[in-house]
């Protein structure tokens, strides 16, 4: 999946802690412009195991089956269809999307890979700069799933102020589309699953 750099997560000892939501740090990088990072973050219960969840979420060729607004999501380096997925640290993909009635394209790198527990990664080229992450912890019901996303610098001129807020809620309607989705398709495909053993027996 394409979903921020190592810093939109922290670690604690084993565990991986997602940090507060909509929380802003702010930076001097740019004299010129105030940057501010606006965090984003939305989480669901998926009735599956983490690590089944986990591995749906970190293969690449299932981005637009959840993501409502991808239409295409492909590793740079696969030679074919059958390429493999396997996911690794500067490991670059391209991702199209529909944004705001646009067509858009992303190139994105991998920049964090926890096996069966979280994947970020980081915007290359694209309209803007985003940092997105994608976390997998067990729950007694199955796998806590959260995305969370991050942008690099806040929106200049004057009108910033006005137009974050939509931004904003309009990204965080995304995650829980995309969320939903997730959850359907996996608990979907096990009740299925079910049936068809049920009609083996």
């Amino acid at each position: 999946m394409s979903c921020g750099h190592v810093g939109v997560f922290a670690r604690r000892g084993d565990d991986v802690r997602a940090r507060s939501v909509d929380t802003e740090f702010e930076t001097t990088a740019d004299p010129q412009m105030e940057m501010v990072m606006r965090r984003i973050e939305e989480s669901t219960v998926i009735n599956r195991p983490s690590d089944e969840v986990f591995h749906y979420l970190a293969t690449r060729s299932h981005d637009s089956e959840w993501m409502v607004s991808v239409r295409e999501s492909e590793w740079l380096d696969a030679v074919d269809p059958g390429a493999s997925e396997t996911v690794s640290i500067g490991r670059r993909g391209r991702m199209v999307m529909d944004v705001n009635g646009r067509t858009v394209e992303f190139i994105d790198e991998v920049t964090d890979y926890q096996p069966g527990r979280a994947v970020a990664h980081r915007t290359v080229e694209g309209p803007f700069p985003l940092n997105t992450a994608c976390i997998c912890e067990p729950t007694p019901q199955g796998c806590r799933a959260t995305v969370v996303g991050e942008a690099d610098r806040r929106f200049g001129g004057v009108f910033a102020p006005l137009v974050e807020p939509f931004v904003a809620r309009g990204v965080r309607r995304g995650f829980k589309a995309d969320l939903a989705r997730l959850k359907s398709i996996l608990e979907a495909d096990f009740a299925r699953t079910g049936e068809d053993d049920d009609d083996a027996g």
